[in-house]
């Protein structure tokens, strides 16, 4: 074994002084990147295909209390209130455009509010890179945009607009921000020490690499209080796994639960979708 691990250094050594070498590895190092994104996840997702659709039909029952941070034209909270008519929801979105959508769409339902503002981890104003006609990938980061316009926004953390909203506990928080995703969850850090979040998801993405977050600091940080992890996709949920992995910075969505409801919330995402409970990615 120190013969092989020492005959594997000079090989390490030696296509790493090669340019071509180097360069070849790149390659490689990108194709296989590309290889584990498409088993975590999928290209032009929607709610069918990611197995959203699936999970939030076998919560039904759980979630009255609801928030979207990113609802952009609220295509997720529809598909929520669908299975749960009743629910009541605070919806979040920095974009003129969406809070527009958003209010037209929702107008009749008066148990849903509407905030336009960006969600984080601190209050005050921030950068936004919105693009038009509520564009799907607008963002506090600017390399994550596309044709966007910069304006000042105000931002918010979940800890302050749940003590303003008077909410004892949240059934499930979605968030979808474009590569701020784990800003909004430490923006949620009082919410997640008092056990006030039941479920919820994040997007995990290319916008994670520019606003210098890691899954593997998420997951570490929300097992530290008392959550665990998962991968979701259209096979079914799958134990969070970073430490194999590592980062890949591609199109994902990872679900998180309160450890006291891991076994429950296995058994029903289980039965939704016919597979093993938190089976692991193989």
């Amino acid at each position: 074994m120190p013969i092989f691990r020492y005959m594997l250094g000079s090989v390490h050594s030696c296509i790493a002084h090669s340019k071509t070498g180097l360069k070849i590895i790149e390659k490689l190092h990108n194709q296989c990147e590309a290889v584990i994104a498409r088993a975590h996840g999928i290209d032009n997702p929607t709610m069918e295909r990611t197995g959203e659709a699936e999970l939030i039909c076998s919560l039904n029952k759980e979630i009255h209390r609801f928030i979207d941070v990113g609802a952009n034209q609220g295509e997720w909270s529809a598909s929520l209130l669908a299975q749960s008519p009743g629910a009541h929801g605070l919806l979040f979105d920095p974009s003129g455009s969406a809070v527009s959508a958003l209010t037209k769409r929702f107008a009749s339902n008066g148990c849903l509010k509407i905030i336009g503002k960006a969600v984080s981890d601190s209050i005050g104003e921030m950068e936004f890179y919105e693009e038009p006609a509520a564009g799907e990938t607008s963002s506090l980061i600017r390399a994550v945009s596309n044709n966007a316009l910069a304006r000042k926004v105000e931002i918010t953390t979940l800890d302050a607009e749940l003590a303003q909203a008077g909410w004892d506990e949240i059934d499930y928080l979605k968030i979808d921000a474009e590569g701020f995703d784990f800003y909004v969850l430490r923006g949620a850090k009082d919410l997640f020490n008092n056990r006030r979040i039941r479920f919820g998801q994040f997007e995990y993405g290319e916008g994670w690499r520019y606003a210098g977050s890691t899954l593997r600091h998420a997951h570490d940080w929300l097992g530290n209080l008392g959550y665990s992890t998962y991968l979701i996709n259209k096979t079914g949920i799958s134990a969070a796994n970073p430490d194999r992995f590592r980062e890949y910075f591609r199109y994902s969505n990872y679900v998180f639960v309160r450890s006291d409801l891991k076994g429950q919330f296995e058994s029903m995402v289980s039965a939704a979708f016919n597979s093993v409970p938190a089976r692991l990615l193989v």
